[in-house]
């Protein structure tokens, strides 16, 4: 039951509909809290499977099942051409990452595990929010109704691309450190495991940049192109798209979510780190 709260595979399938579905505001409260409510119960359960003797079993169990879902994600992610079931394909992989950080165990694990909770909610949050902007703009979340939204709803555009970058874990951003620290704790378990985690997250990040190329420079560079073949056709094309009047509170969250996302990467508050620290802790670990 929190195995399909979460979209671990292979209890996904209502994840990306729904997402695509939904209101963006939806959206982000699905993806930055309720697939974490999810984990927190996988992460209760096996503090208490943590001390029987099935330990091991249920670990495996749990590393078998990340595998998979990073395994699902990847290879789904390459056909998609909707904005809002890209990023929800990329929750089922952070999701499977974090399951893995739960089976292994260590008390280094599964600190990087509330953190990545905790960085991806915020981060997922910026994602949706700025995607609804995108939506509210073009009417759709598809690929080929989107031209030219850096010129159209700059913030928005912005708060995808850094969205993006955070949300595969590139450095500077807070899913690097713990992408990184949990796949050291993979190698230490397994370098096998650890191969095949590193593959598939290295087609799910191609297959993330490439979207988002398509997204932002292929569309600017169409753009240009008709542009200069046919300027006056452009011109009352431009005239026929109005910019939507994006909302004081819709900027508010994506500029609340860009400020938290860039500072969790540059800063660490000892608060924080303290307050993790006694909840492994208190789990028992």
């Amino acid at each position: 039951g929190f195995a399909a709260k979460s979209g671990i595979t292979p209890f996904n399938a209502w994840l990306p509909p729904a997402h695509a579905a939904s209101p963006s505001s939806i959206s982000a409260l699905m993806s930055g809290l309720l697939i974490e409510v999810g984990i927190y119960g996988i992460l209760r359960v096996f503090a208490i499977g943590h001390q029987t003797d099935a330990s091991s079993f249920i670990s495996k169990l749990l590393i078998f099942f990340g595998l998979l879902s990073i395994a699902a994600a990847a290879f789904s992610i390459l056909p998609r051409n909707n904005i809002k079931k890209t990023i929800a394909f990329s929750s089922i992989e952070n999701m499977g990452l974090v399951l893995i950080g739960i089976g292994i165990g260590t008390p280094i694990a599964l600190f990087w595990v509330l953190f990545h909770l905790l960085a991806h909610s915020i981060i997922k949050s910026l994602l949706f929010f700025s995607a609804g902007i995108i939506n509210r703009q073009y009417h759709s979340s598809r690929l080929d109704s989107i031209k030219g939204p850096l010129t159209l709803q700059p913030l928005a555009s912005w708060g995808l691309i850094i969205g993006s970058l955070a949300i595969i874990g590139t450095p500077l951003f807070p899913l690097f450190f713990s992408k990184f620290f949990l796949l050291s704790q993979i190698g230490k378990t397994s370098l096998i495991l650890l191969g095949f985690v590193l593959l598939f997250l290295f087609i799910t990040v191609s297959a993330f940049i490439y979207f988002f190329i398509k997204l932002f420079i292929s569309n600017e560079s169409d753009d240009l192109v008709t542009k200069i073949k046919t300027e006056s056709r452009m011109e009352s094309k431009m005239k026929s798209v109005e910019q939507y009047n994006v909302p004081l509170s819709m900027k508010t969250c994506v500029v609340i979510c860009l400020i938290i996302t860039i500072g969790l990467g540059l800063f660490f508050p000892e608060l924080l780190k303290v307050l993790l620290t006694k909840i492994v802790e208190q789990l028992g670990f």
